[in-house]
């Protein structure tokens, strides 16, 4: 019993598991087509939305994989249902030969003699009731052995039942597994299409990527600058020397005790440029920086803060938005590309709090979130917000 229970409760909660995850990659790719629908404009193919073609393959070859291992799962629990239910058919037909072997022993023993004369034909009253006794063992045990063959006669329909529902679920995943591999091809031969018209486009994307890489320059001089500007603050107060407040380093610990669990800087997205240096999508041989990462997300969309803090900077970078500063201790969060912005210098934020409407550029809406640390010795270093965010 326990060889087909216990194993029948874990397959139940390993399937419900991967579908859960098809479900779960299936909403993600819902949202990057509207992504995708919004990034178009006039037709054109952008560079964002390349990007966004690369994630939804992604998210595709991980939704045909998972198919793939529920299939194999089913494939596994069936064999393993095939093997109980031989071993169960086994069982039942010993029971029902010991059965009839009690019957036909209790048969020829009422020819022989009647049961209440072997038990009268004791030689005392002890081997007389041990006689009864056992008269009343073997009726019982007969009764048991009765009730066991329905059962395990039950429980073999139960598995049979089950094997049919399996191989049931397991043809509708083969045919979804084709369908969901037709669906991936259809987006490859896209994404080549995509590749083709932007490396024609080539020397326009590189006069664009020129542009964005000074606004970006501008912007990481501003929030350097802001950031040492409070370093400095900090060493004016204790005679040269930069020292985190008590109240500062508690804070420090509390941010630093989220890392990973810290929640996204906007409602919805997805990262569409990471930290640090990594090859251009589009543009063989060039490279890009970035100092925090790019989320892409829906128009209208608000910025909200990562963690609970005080808004130290709101800078306007011209033609690239605004930037807010907001400080955890030890630690800053800046959040750029906004277009309205709901706090001031001074403000206490609270985590998730809404603290702009972030600017949309070229049909295309970006949250860029940086991470700064200030060392004990009062030097910068900048934090990969992808280790301090909750991944997905």
């Amino acid at each position: 019993m326990l060889s087909f229970w216990l194993p029948h409760a874990l397959v139940a909660q390993t399937s419900s598991d991967l579908k859960n995850k098809r479900k779960k990659l299936q909403n993600k790719i819902n949202y990057t087509n509207k992504l995708i629908k919004e990034t178009r404009s006039n037709q054109q193919l952008s560079h964002t939305e390349l990007v966004l073609l690369n994630k939804k393959i992604g998210l595709q070859e991980e939704k045909v994989r998972n198919i793939g291992y529920e299939i194999r799962h089913l494939n596994r629990k069936i064999s393993e249902t095939a093997s109980i239910i031989v071993s169960t058919e086994e069982d039942l037909r010993q029971l029902k030969e010991e059965y009839a072997a009690m019957i036909r022993a209790a048969y020829k023993t009422q020819s022989s003699y009647d049961k209440l004369l072997w038990i009268f034909a004791a030689d005392d009253l002890n081997q007389a009731y041990y006689r009864l006794k056992y008269m009343q063992s073997y009726a019982e045990l007969r009764k048991q052995q009765s009730h066991e063959i329905v059962r395990y006669r039950k429980l073999l329909e139960g598995q049979i039942a089950q094997m049919k529902n399996r191989k049931t679920k397991r043809k509708n995943l083969l045919t979804l597994q084709i369908s969901e591999q037709d669906a991936l091809q259809v987006m490859q031969t896209n994404q080549q299409q995509a590749l083709h018209f932007l490396h024609n486009q080539e020397e326009k994307l590189r006069e664009q990527l020129q542009s964005q890489e000074r606004d970006k320059a501008k912007l990481n001089e501003a929030i350097a600058y802001a950031i040492k500007k409070e370093v400095e603050a900090a060493k004016n107060r204790n005679k040269g020397t930069y020292a985190l407040t008590p109240e500062a380093r508690l804070e420090s610990s509390r941010f630093e005790k989220n890392k990973g669990k810290l929640p996204w800087p906007v409602e919805r997205g997805l990262i569409t440029s990471t930290f640090g240096e990594h090859p251009h999508p589009s543009i063989p041989g060039l490279k890009v920086k970035n100092n925090g990462i790019d989320i892409l997300t829906s128009k209208g969309a608000d910025a909200r803060a990562i963690f609970e803090g005080e808004v130290r900077s709101v800078i306007v970078i011209s033609g690239a938005g605004k930037t807010v500063m907001i400080r955890h201790g030890g630690y800053f969060s800046a959040y750029s590309n906004l277009k309205e912005v709901y706090v001031k210098k001074g403000d206490k934020v609270t985590t998730r709090q809404g603290i702009g409407t972030l600017l949309t550029d070229a049909s295309k809406t970006i949250s860029h979130l940086e991470i700064w640390k200030i060392s004990n010795n009062g030097t910068l270093s900048k934090e990969n917000p992808s280790h301090w965010i909750f991944q997905k």
